[in-house]
């Protein structure tokens, strides 16, 4: 069996193009289909051989749906080479289409039909790649341009091709003191205010200018907005909402340290409260180590589930604070916004007083257990 399968694997490599040949088709791609521009869709490109010898011969392709249907009819023939064609071809085709998910898609399925097809792998990757960066606006890296230069290209194309757009027209609310919101903002132009309720009126906090990031504490982080941010001229921005940081994990591990480092040079929106007196932890807090049992309430107060226990850390006049065991950080993450009743017992002198208040969960943060 096992010299059956190198044979396979000899014979299939000896018709794999090298990776330079596969770079220069693929350069060619766009120019032999702009030629036939009259006739076909730039939207795709096709190999012919002949018997005992392998040859490029790039033709346009109507529509990448056909490729797609032959690429399907090749796998159900478990035509594993024609198979890897195609969907190289396929590749090339959405990436220069700029249809990257797509593309990235397909190279997966790649990898699955055969993971020895290193060329066709390893040059459709280059060939994303290089194709996001074409795409990646100038305006924008030039107002990004410290924080691109931090990053390899391959994080730089991952945190942009990760960017959601937003846009407004005039007075616009982004997120609202009270309510959850994660996403981080990079505003482009125009100007953000952020304004915070304090006995009954709004006041202005600060304004954001082009080039300034707002949000990193709920999405590094998870709590509830302390403020509420707002559009104050026309204004244009891209967002980063929060589940990227589990995407990234394995592809980029170090795109979410970079980010935070750079973020940290901005100041913190809890730091702009405190400096005009709007510090939400005004009032002091007492350490008061113990046990406590929580309970997870609807939004009519009923129990919802089992209650569990916890260790209680501190208590102010304004809240608690109390620590939880949890595996999975999209766990914690639940809590934020709940409803909980909290029970605990606190011993003064000879006596054990018991209390039990209903609270909102503001804020979630990871601590290292002793």
């Amino acid at each position: 069996m096992s010299s059956c399968r190198a044979a396979e694997k000899r014979k299939r490599l000896e018709f794999v193009p090298t990776h330079a040949e596969l770079q220069s088709e693929a350069k060619r791609v766009p120019d032999v289909i702009d030629q036939q521009a009259d006739e076909h869709s730039r939207l795709g490109c096709r190999y012919s051989e002949r018997p005992g010898k392998t040859t490029w011969k790039v033709e346009a392709v109507d529509n990448l749906s056909q490729l797609e249907l032959e690429t399907e009819q090749h796998l159900k023939e478990q035509n594993r080479e024609a198979a890897v064609r195609s969907l190289y071809q396929l590749i090339v085709g959405y990436a220069k289409k700029k249809d990257f998910a797509r593309a990235e898609e397909l190279r997966e399925k790649l990898m699955e039909v055969d993971s020895m097809a290193l060329s066709e792998i390893i040059t459709s990757a280059e060939i994303i790649e290089e194709e996001k960066n074409q795409a990646r606006p100038k305006e924008h890296l030039k107002t990004w341009e410290r924080l691109y230069s931090r990053l390899s290209k391959e994080e730089a194309n991952a945190l942009y091709f990760s960017m959601k757009e937003g846009t407004s027209l005039g007075t616009e609310t982004i997120f609202s003191q009270g309510e959850r919101n994660s996403n981080l903002y990079f505003l482009n132009e125009g100007q953000l205010i952020l304004v915070c309720k304090h006995g009954g009126k709004e006041i202005a906090i600060k304004m954001f200018l082009p080039g300034e990031i707002i949000g990193e504490e709920n999405f590094f982080c998870d709590s509830l907005c302390t403020a509420t941010l707002r559009t104050f001229t026309r204004a244009r921005f891209n967002y980063l909402e929060q589940d990227v940081l589990g995407k990234w994990k394995d592809r980029y591990p170090l795109l979410e340290g970079k980010l935070r480092d750079y973020c940290s040079g901005f100041e913190k929106v809890s730091d702009l409260l405190k400096r005009k007196g709007f510090d939400r932890r005004s009032e002091k807090r007492y350490g008061l180590p113990g046990k406590s049992i929580i309970q997870v309430l609807n939004k009519e107060g009923a129990p919802v589930g089992s209650a569990f226990k916890g260790e209680l850390a501190d208590i102010s006049a304004n809240g608690a604070c109390f620590y939880l065991r949890l595996s999975r950080r999209e766990t914690a993450r639940l809590l934020l916004g709940r409803k909980l009743s909290l029970k605990f017992v606190v011993t003064v002198g000879k006596f054990m007083l018991q209390f039990q208040q209903v609270g909102l969960v503001v804020a979630v943060r990871s601590h290292p257990f002793d």
